[in-house]
């Protein structure tokens, strides 16, 4: 009232005490996590009962706030440790503060690197085991389960001795080319490049023969030239020499020229050398006789299945050579078969030969399978490409169409041949009964 008694009307006011600053929590992350990807999202809750949360902010950039739960996508990392300051603001203007530590550790995205040290490539080989060794090197370390070794597409892991910085392995493989892979992973799972290498392995000696005379063989001239072949299906043959004498090697056939030879035995030595470096060996003798004859009638020797020849006629290398005739005409390469084709080929000479080739018929008689359904023709008669055809027939006369149906009239068409048809028609009725 006032001094004069006067009654104020009644006033009144509604006010809140708020005190205390909000709650506050992450909960995306545990304090001192450690994560491996370069930014994160952070988000949590934050409440307060009384003036209610103004705002949430996360290293100082505001976070987004719904019906109590915070979230601040994006949140940039470095290496190693960072603190991310969270704040939250009541209404009142009190402060809630939270210090998350968050451990970035940068994922490993260097692939490991597989260095193939032997053997070399395009290496050609010797013997076995052929020793494939390589060096593994990576910024962490190499997983010694994940090193896969194969020789050929197959794998070998299993015989090679593996560390996290090398893998060796004796390989036996056949003779011949071979591609030998190694892959490998790290403990952080990145993959390395595979590598690999081609090897050859020759193990074998070359063949080597000669083919131009055989051993113990008697010649008339003073002078031969010996000839063969050598070869190595893997390295390949290097040189070949006769009696230490290098011979003219050229597409698996080795030559040499002017041997000369000394009445009676001569020796001599054919070695091969293969690119490897393996050796075979081979010899021959060779018997140089001086006959004398001064025409090839002073060689007859009255069978008229020799070809009586006298070499080098009357000088003091004249010999004579008697050399076989398989035929003289057709008639000497008869095999009394009658399905086959007798022929002398280059009759009378010593290089006469007798072909006898088969034939599958001469006639149509020859083709016979006794089936009376059947025409049976020889076609290209008594030569090499003849064949027997037997083609069926359905029928060759009424008879073979009897049905056995007295109500039906038999009838074959076309009989004896490939179109012959039996039909069949039937009848109401062949009698009055």
């Amino acid at each position: 009232a006032d001094t004069s008694g006067n009654a104020a009307p009644r006033a009144s006011v509604s006010f809140v005490v708020d005190t205390t600053p909000p709650a506050l929590a992450v909960t995306s992350h545990e304090n001192g996590q450690v994560v491996t990807t370069p930014t994160i999202t952070v988000s949590g809750t934050a409440s307060d009962a009384t003036s209610g949360v103004a705002a949430v902010e996360v290293n100082g950039e505001a976070a987004t706030l719904s019906g109590g739960t915070w979230t601040m996508p994006g949140v940039s990392l470095d290496d190693g440790a960072n603190a991310i300051s969270v704040t939250a603001e009541d209404a009142a203007g009190h402060v809630a503060n939270y210090i998350l530590i968050i451990n970035y550790d940068a994922p490993d995205t260097s692939k490991p690197v597989i260095t193939i040290e032997e053997p070399t490539a395009g290496a050609l080989l010797d013997a076995a085991p052929v020793m494939l060794s390589a060096e593994l090197e990576d910024d962490e370390a190499v997983a010694t389960a994940t090193v896969v070794v194969k020789l050929n597409g197959a794998d070998v892991t299993s015989g090679c001795a593996v560390t996290p910085f090398s893998v060796i392995c004796p390989l036996s493989p056949a003779d011949g080319t071979h591609s030998a892979t190694i892959n490998c992973k790290d403990t952080s799972n990145n993959a390395a490049v595979q590598k690999s290498v081609s090897f050859t392995l020759d193990t074998a000696p070359p063949v080597v023969s000669v083919t131009s005379h055989a051993d113990g063989q008697v010649v008339v001239a003073p002078v031969i030239t010996l000839s063969g072949s050598a070869a190595d299906a893997v390295s390949g043959v290097f040189a070949v020499e006769v009696n230490g004498e290098a011979a003219t090697y050229l597409g698996g056939t080795w030559t040499f020229l002017d041997a000369t030879l000394d009445e009676g035995l001569n020796a001599f030595v054919v070695s091969a050398q293969d690119v490897a470096g393996h050796s075979a060996v081979t010899s021959l003798t060779i018997n140089y006789v001086i006959p004398d004859c001064s025409s090839d009638a002073d060689c007859d020797d009255a069978d008229v299945r020799t070809e009586d020849v006298c070499l080098n006629p009357g000088t003091a290398g004249a010999v004579c050579v008697h050399n076989g005739i398989e035929c003289l005409n057709d008639s000497d390469c008869n095999d009394w078969d009658p399905l086959t084709i007798d022929v002398c080929v280059n009759s009378g000479t010593p290089q006469s030969v007798c072909e006898n080739t088969a034939v599958a018929c001469n006639t149509d008689a020859d083709c016979n399978d006794w089936d009376p359904l059947t025409i049976d023709v020889c076609l290209n008669p008594g030569t090499p490409q003849s064949v027997c055809e037997n083609t069926a027939v359905v029928c060759n006369t009424n008879a073979d169409c009897n049905d056995w149906d007295p109500l039906t009239i038999d009838v074959c068409l076309n009989p004896g041949t490939p179109q012959s048809a039996c039909e069949n028609t039937a009848v109401a009725c062949n009698t009055d009964a």
